[in-house]
């Protein structure tokens, strides 16, 4: 029997790659039937939220409401696919309460993600403190900059698992004391869908699969 952590990266709901994420579920239910330790982690932007952000919109954004429907179903069907998650706050999960902020809306009238979808099996983490898990931090990687892949683990002192840039890398550092690794998990979002034209000419394209940490040991697991 072997401890695995499935640490998945930005979904970006209801932009994701459902066929990818299914894929994945695929193989945590494997490990399950195994007898494998599974835990999940999404390290945050489990939903895009495009309709509300501040930046422009091109023609082919949908509205808010149809947005959020389509949100809701996504997220009701990744329940369905994993029922057993951690899932962390990224900057576009807020983007409902900045929104709400920039109105002046009091905190009370918010309802924030965590409450819209507190699904039996879902652990929802709002903290400004890193996840920890088995000793390793797990952050979605909005709040500072990491400079090169080794600098997250340095920063932090402690092997980490993070998200946001959609890309994929993983290096270890080695001290006098402790080696740790550095894992950005890349993403599951779906390219080819309108939200994301903006980054249509850019030669940096996303990465996409997952992060798989077996017995102690980081792996970047792509999917095509």
């Amino acid at each position: 029997m072997s401890r695995m952590i499935f640490v998945l990266g930005d979904m970006h709901l209801p932009y994701m790659d459902m066929y990818a994420i299914s894929e994945i579920a695929d193989e945590i239910d494997i490990a399950r039937e195994r007898g494998d330790d599974v835990t999940v982690v999404q390290v945050g932007d489990i939903g895009d939220q495009r309709a509300w952000s501040k930046y422009p919109k091109d023609g082919e954004t949908e509205h808010a409401q149809l947005e959020w429907d389509k949100f809701e179903q996504c997220m009701v069907k990744l329940h369905n696919l994993i029922p057993e998650m951690h899932i962390l706050f990224g900057n576009h999960d807020e983007r409902v309460a900045k929104r709400a902020a920039d109105a002046q809306l009091p905190r009370q009238l918010i309802k924030t993600l965590d409450k819209h979808f507190d699904f039996e099996g879902w652990t929802w983490h709002t903290s400004e403190h890193p996840l920890e898990i088995d000793g390793i931090y797990f952050i979605h990687g909005d709040t500072f900059p990491i400079t090169t892949p080794q600098s997250a683990a340095l920063r932090l002192g402690q092997s980490v698992c993070y998200g946001h840039t959609h890309q994929a890398h993983l290096s270890y550092v080695t001290t006098h004391k402790k080696r740790m690794f550095s894992m950005n998990v890349g993403w599951l979002g779906d390219e080819r869908q309108s939200a994301f034209n903006y980054a249509r000419k850019s030669p940096h394209k996303c990465w996409k699969g997952y992060g798989l940490i077996i017995d102690g040991v980081p792996h970047l697991i792509p999917i095509d």
